[in-house]
C-alpha cells in the first residue's frame, strides 16, 4: 500500500509505501493506527530512500493545531485567514479536507467547524470537522417578515424563497409571525438542500407576553420593531422574536 504526501512548503510531492513494520506515532510518541491520522495532518516522515518504504510517521511536534474553530474569516484572494482576532497567511498549497476527500477553500463557509494546522505564522491545512447543508423555505407567504430559528444558534428574518446555510445535523426549526408559530424537526445533510414546506407544518396561534422595561435614564426612547413604544407600563408583545432599540442623545444606542 502507498500514501501520497505534499511538502508543507509546496516544494515537492512524494508517494511512499508502508507495511506492517511502519510505526505510526502521535505528537508525543504515543502509538497510533493509520486510521487515526486525518487527511490534512502534518507529519514528520522517515523512510528508506532505496525501498521507498516508510519507517516512521509521526504527528509533527513543530506545528500547531487549533480545534473547534468556528470564528474565522477566509480571504481566498489575499490567501489569508483570520481566526478569532489573529490574522494568518495560508500556504499556496494549503490542503482543505473533509473526511477522506480533498475539498476547496470556496467550499468552506463560516457555519463550518474546523481543525486548522500550521507552522509558524502560516496555515498548512484546514480540516472540516463539521460541514454544512442548506435549508430552503417554501410556501412561506404567510411568514414573510417573521422570524426563523434553527436550533439555538441561528435566528434570521424570513425572506421570500429563503435559502440558508446551516451546519449539518438535526434541528428543531421554529417559524413565528404575527402571533403564530410553527415547529418542525429538520435534518441537514452535508452539501444537500433540505426543504421545509410551511404550508404543511402545524401552525398554532399563541398568546402575547408582557415585558417590563427598566430603562435609565427614564426619558430615553424605546423602539420595538421600529415602532416608538411607551414603556411606563408593561408592553404587550406577540410570541416570537422582536427587535428592541433604545436611544438618547449623548448616549450610545442599544
Amino acid at each position: 500500500m502507498s500514501l501520497a504526501f505534499d511538502a508543507i512548503d509546496g516544494s515537492k510531492k512524494i508517494k511512499l509505501d508502508y507495511d506492517r513494520t511502519t510505526k505510526v506515532l502521535g505528537k508525543y510518541g504515543n502509538s497510533l493506527t493509520l486510521d487515526q491520522l486525518k487527511l490534512g495532518e502534518i507529519l514528520d516522515i522517515s523512510y528508506s530512500v532505496h525501498s521507498g518504504v516508510i519507517d516512521t510517521l509521526q504527528v509533527s511536534s513543530d506545528c500547531w493545531t487549533y480545534t473547534d474553530v468556528t470564528k474565522f474569516d477566509i480571504n481566498e484572494k489575499s490567501k489569508t485567514m483570520k481566526i478569532a482576532d489573529t490574522l494568518y497567511r495560508m500556504n499556496d498549497n494549503v490542503v482543505v479536507s473533509y473526511g477522506d476527500e480533498i475539498a476547496k477553500l470556496m467550499d468552506v463557509i463560516n457555519v463550518d467547524t474546523l481543525t486548522v494546522k500550521g507552522n509558524g505564522t502560516k496555515i498548512c491545512s484546514i480540516i472540516v470537522d463539521k460541514g454544512h447543508g442548506y435549508l430552503r423555505l417554501t410556501n412561506d407567504t404567510n411568514f414573510l417578515g417573521g422570524w426563523l430559528e434553527v436550533g439555538q444558534e441561528i435566528i434570521k428574518p424570513i425572506s421570500d424563497n429563503m435559502l440558508l446555510p446551516v451546519p449539518e445535523g438535526k434541528y428543531s426549526v421554529r417559524v413565528t409571525n404575527r402571533g403564530y408559530v410553527g415547529v418542525e424537526d429538520v435534518l441537514i445533510s452535508r452539501d444537500e438542500e433540505s426543504k421545509l414546506d410551511l404550508s404543511k407544518i402545524d401552525i398554532k396561534e399563541v398568546a402575547v407576553g408582557h415585558v417590563a422595561f427598566n430603562i435609565v435614564p427614564s426619558h430615553a426612547l424605546l423602539y420595538v420593531d421600529d415602532a416608538l413604544t411607551k414603556y411606563d407600563d408593561r408592553v404587550a408583545l406577540e410570541y416570537g422574536i422582536h427587535n428592541v432599540h433604545v436611544e438618547m442623545i449623548g448616549y450610545d444606542d442599544i
